[in-house]
């Protein structure tokens, strides 16, 4: 806008998808709440060709001088219609996973496929953007893009962001079975729910490629796990990680301190479970009530949002208080417990040999410095 204050600017994601008033901002125009593909390529046919912006689905804006907000959404129903993403318009041999995701030692890609998650946890976004109903792309349309991926640009290794791949099981192996008959040399990574981690499909997820699992354990306490709706127990976690490990599959861990109920003793035990768990590796995040969720509706009742509080503040790493100010964890309590958790699951001997053992090449090597630079960040301000 400092440059031509006429430019239409246009935001979306999780944050305008759940407070569509963020096109009172002077610098913005309008955003997208939920799916961006079709409201988005509306909106560039209306800015060429002219029409009513309130028409279209999804879309928030302040184009005609007033403020309209959207209520309504359109969701793609088969997203096989959607194109791959146009790759050959990124310089894509700059980006590569994250340390504590990378599986190979080959250039890395993002993929998804599906949309949603039927669950409720309390804390999660999700549902804010794809809704809690299911899509899912079919297993062809997913391995054409991988096989795009490693044919036209190199790729090989794939992060898969859906909610919960193996969702589906009969999904899943017909998915692994494909793999295994293209012959891709692409490993994989995904995320997964403990109550969804069937010994028989971790196995052919295994064979197909998949080299690690993500969880989100989130806590250590059962009473806490109920409270953020998450329907799921430490024990199943423990027997995740178990089958997980007989499958050869890598495991990182998903943490969450500082839930609404919490004391230091529950977080204690969130870290113990951590510590007791056979996992590669550990995030350890401070619980935020994003907008949009039933986390900031019970803090906003409750009382537990800071009266200072702003948006630099949502964010569950870094050195800035979180939004959440819990009777008897003060936020900057929360920020040390994080500190001390990552330093407890860290500079354990186990750990700190098994990290050796990953020095093998120079992009392993490349990898972990990189790790210890973010271990660096994340504990500076409770090493100060």
């Amino acid at each position: 806008k400092e440059v031509a204050s006429s430019i239409v600017t246009i935001v979306g994601g999780a944050h305008p998808s759940a407070f569509p008033e963020v096109v009172k901002e002077p610098s913005i125009d309008a955003c997208v709440s939920g799916e961006g593909e079709k409201p988005f390529l509306r909106f560039l046919e209306t800015v060429e060709k002219g029409g009513s912006f309130d028409e279209i689905a999804g879309l928030s804006h302040t184009l005609n001088g007033k403020l309209f907000i959207s209520n309504v959404r359109d969701y793609i129903k088969d997203l096989d219609t959607i194109p791959f993403p146009a790759r050959h318009l990124m310089p894509i041999h700059l980006y590569g996973p994250p340390a504590t995701k990378r599986v190979s030692s080959g250039r890395g890609a993002n993929m998804i496929s599906s949309r949603g998650c039927p669950f409720d946890c309390i804390y999660c976004e999700s549902k804010v953007i794809w809704s809690q109903k299911v899509r899912f792309r079919s297993v062809k349309n997913v391995a054409d893009e991988m096989e795009e991926c490693y044919h036209k640009y190199g790729v090989r290794e794939i992060n898969f962001h859906d909610d919960i791949l193996p969702m589906r099981r009969t999904h899943v192996l017909e998915f692994c079975k494909e793999l295994q008959k293209r012959r891709l040399d692409i490993k994989w990574i995904c995320m997964n729910r403990v109550n969804f981690c069937w010994p028989d499909v971790m196995e052919e997820m295994y064979k197909a490629g998949c080299r690690k699992i993500m969880f989100g354990f989130e806590s250590g306490n059962n009473e806490i796990l109920g409270n953020i709706r998450k329907k799921t127990t430490v024990d199943q976690a423990i027997e995740a990680v178990r089958i997980c490990r007989k499958a050869n599959l890598k495991v990182m861990g998903s943490f969450m301190i500082g839930n609404i109920g919490e004391t230091e003793e529950t977080i204690r035990e969130t870290i113990d479970l951590a510590k007791k768990l056979d996992l590669d590796t550990a995030a350890f995040f401070v619980a935020i009530p994003y907008p949009g969720t039933e986390m900031f509706r019970q803090a906003l009742e409750l009382g537990y949002l800071s009266p200072d509080v702003s948006w630099k503040n949502y964010t569950c790493v870094g050195t800035v208080p979180p939004p959440l100010n819990l009777p008897g964890l003060s936020q900057e309590r929360l920020r040390e417990l994080q500190g001390q958790a990552i330093r407890e699951f860290y500079l354990r001997p186990k750990i700190i040999f098994r990290t050796l053992l990953k020095m093998r090449s120079p992009e392993s090597i490349k990898a972990i410095l990189k790790g210890l630079g973010l271990f660096k960040n994340l504990t500076k301000r409770q090493n100060a």
